[in-house]
């Protein structure tokens, strides 16, 4: 194990192979420059297995793995520091030096936030209230794993916070982790986050609240915050699942000085049924470890709670008694917190969706499965009323100005018609009195769901409380593409579902139905639930470890993209000119204009990168670092964003 740590501490953790050859080289005179205890034979203890635990000892070499890993970040990230305090002393008297009753601050922040407003006056603040006063109650129990499933719009964000918090100060934890699986919606969160701390922030001079994630507005970012996203020292990390679970399994020094970080932490998942299908055995595995031996509590938060409980077709799953449930009735509070009613239309073509569409006076959201069908049924959409579309083929300060320009719209009482694809049903806080998804899985609608009548503000003529509007439909002409395998599967399985629940299709007895039949129908199909094969690289018995091997192998990401920038907005066309200015004089683009740039990316698939490079429409500065889109009054839409490669010019493009 020393070996493997030793030897990586440089060039990063090794293959089991790579350092058999290296430990056989001959090294001189060695012994006068070893510790005693290392001459000697003595080594720390080990964790050791319940000689009865069967069930956990079959994480086998794969439990000591994350032991090695553990042990590597926690030296790696030690000698980052030490040699920084030697060569850069003013860069270390600027990381953050936290109170050690930071977390307990930070709950009482949190406690009198959440009790601001008084006695709950609407149905759905009280059951808010109650899902805030579950956690509270939960919070003194054991660390391990907790399950917080909670209807959109039911708080769960500040009240799985206030857990974490108070759960934390009960078991001597030393942070929260809270990660969300998009990037379009960490933002949100984030800033609630910051908003809630920011007079607590104000009084000990730094930032509680570290956002790391790609997409990090500049903004947000100072010196400290920086210092702190390279190792996680921060009472509270708000991050996304990719930069999550890669960090525990790459190899690399830089990206494994954050996992010990995760040694008696809370963990919150948020949207928890996101987690990728093909990945489950690995992530649950390393969860499952973390609880295990290193003193850390795990969230599993989500509307629409996942089966991932161990079972006789679910070998990788959570064992079953070692889930809680945060929540006591969970049936009582979906039924209290209903807003929406769902109803199948059938199979819609594109002219007679928009007649159901238009019919919806107050305005609607659209949700459809690819980028081609929004554009395509935005396009058919008259301007009035206002008509707006959503697509991570705009770059996410577009996707911003969107948001905020239909959020006054629907405030003010206005009608608005938004087209978008998925991405909107991650946690955006939106609500529309009426919204309409093409065919999915049930967690997809589920979520597509909860951006309808979020609050529970709809009325009748009488003043009433009234239902949102939310309808499933075929989208003819436009069936899910082969490639999107799991959404094929996903929304066939809901089919299958929906046959046996067709009045309760959202029930959470349904939505279980649906995630047990997901998650055992994709696991012959994605290897018994490890498509890349991560843990065939810690075999059980096997006298090496494939460190190397599973990072190269686990991608929370499949498909390559090349980050391309867009000069969209104001914002955007002054970047560009700086980068262009500091291309021309030889001056290489600093860290706040990289984090500016991430605003205005949009990723770009290798075979439309290509297509783009051959008509002369990438610009490209800096050795390779940036990549500028040129005339993008051509190959950038104001309202859908980037164009498909083949489209034709403007013919006034060159004129303006």
């Amino acid at each position: 194990m020393l070996g493997y740590v030793i030897a990586g501490h440089h060039a990063g953790l090794p293959d089991g192979v790579e350092l058999r050859e290296r430990i056989a080289k001959e090294i001189p005179d060695w012994t006068s420059s070893a510790p005693s205890k290392l001459k000697d034979g003595t080594v720390p203890p080990l964790p050791l297995l319940p000689p009865n635990d069967a069930t956990e000892r079959s994480l086998g070499a794969f439990r000591f793995s994350l032991f090695v890993r553990m042990v590597f970040s926690s030296l790696v990230d030690a000698d980052f520091l030490c040699t920084e305090a030697f060569m850069s002393p003013d860069k270390t008297a600027q990381r953050p030096a936290w109170p050690p009753d930071i977390l307990a601050r930070m709950e009482d922040v949190l406690d009198a936030h959440l009790r601001r407003f008084g006695p709950p006056a609407s149905t759905v603040a009280k059951e808010r209230e109650k899902v805030r006063a579950a956690c509270e109650a939960a919070a003194p129990l054991a660390p391990g794993f907790f399950d917080l499933t909670v209807p959109t719009g039911g708080g769960k964000t500040l009240s799985s916070l206030l857990f974490a918090l108070r759960h934390a100060r009960e078991h001597g934890l030393t942070r929260v982790v809270y990660a969300i699986p998009f990037t379009s919606i960490i933002e949100q969160n984030a800033d609630v986050f910051r908003a809630v701390f920011k007079q607590l922030s104000k009084e000990i001079g730094q930032d509680v609240v570290l956002e790391h994630h790609s997409n990090l507005h500049p903004d947000h970012e100072n010196t400290r915050n920086r210092l702190s996203s390279e190792n996680w020292d921060s009472p509270l990390v708000v991050t996304t699942n990719v930069q999550l679970f890669e960090s525990l399994f790459a190899c690399r020094t830089s990206s494994s000085r954050k996992v010990h970080r995760l040694a008696k932490s809370v963990l919150i998942l948020d949207e928890a049924q996101a987690l990728p299908v093909g990945l489950l055995s690995p992530i649950l595995s390393t969860l499952r470890c973390l609880t295990l031996d290193y003193g850390a509590s795990v969230v599993l938060c989500t509307a629409t709670q996942p089966a991932l409980k161990q079972r006789e077709n679910f070998a990788p799953g959570i064992p079953p008694a070692a889930i809680r449930s945060i929540i006591p009735d969970r049936l009582a509070l979906a039924q209290n917190m209903q807003r929406t009613t769902v109803t199948s239309l059938g199979p819609l073509d594109n002219s007679a969706l928009k007649t159901r569409v238009l019919y919806e006076k107050q305005g609607a959201l659209v949700v459809l499965n690819t980028t081609k069908a929004a554009r395509e049924f935005y396009e058919s959409l008259d301007p009035s009323p206002p008509r707006f579309h959503l697509s991570a083929r705009m770059c996410p300060e577009h996707r911003t100005a969107v948001l905020k320009e239909v959020r006054a719209l629907l405030n003010a009482g206005a009608p608005a018609v938004l087209v978008s694809t998925q991405l909107i049903e991650a946690g955006v806080d939106i609500s529309f009195p009426a919204v309409f998804r093409a065919e999915c899985g049930l967690d997809s609608l589920a979520q597509a769901a909860g951006r309808c009548n979020r609050n529970g503000e709809l009325r009748n003529s009488d003043g009433s409380p009234a239902l949102g509007r939310v309808y499933a439909f075929q989208h003819t002409g436009y069936e899910i593409p082969s490639r999107l395998v799991d959404l094929r599967d996903a929304s066939a399985n809901a089919a299958q579902v929906a046959s046996l629940y067709p009045t309760k299709l959202l029930s959470l007895a349904s939505i279980e139905h649906f995630f047990r039949l997901h998650i055992w129908s994709v696991g012959a199909r994605t290897k018994n639930w490890d498509a890349p094969e991560v843990m065939s690289c810690f075999q059980p018995g096997a006298l090496t470890l494939g460190f190397r091997d599973a990072a190269s192998r686990f991608h929370m990401i499949d498909q390559a993209t090349q980050s391309l920038l867009l000069p969209w907005g104001a914002g955007g066309l002054q970047l560009c000119e700086e980068l262009r200015n500091r291309h021309k004089f030889g001056i290489p683009p600093n860290r706040e204009l990289f984090r500016k740039a991430q605003r205005f990316l949009v990723q770009v698939y290798e075979h439309e990168w290509k297509e783009l490079q051959a008509n002369g429409r990438i610009e490209t500065l800096h050795d390779g670092a940036i990549h500028i889109l040129e005339h993008p009054e051509n190959n950038y839409h104001e309202a859908f964003g980037l164009r498909p490669p083949n489209s034709p010019d403007s013919p006034s493009a060159f004129l303006c």
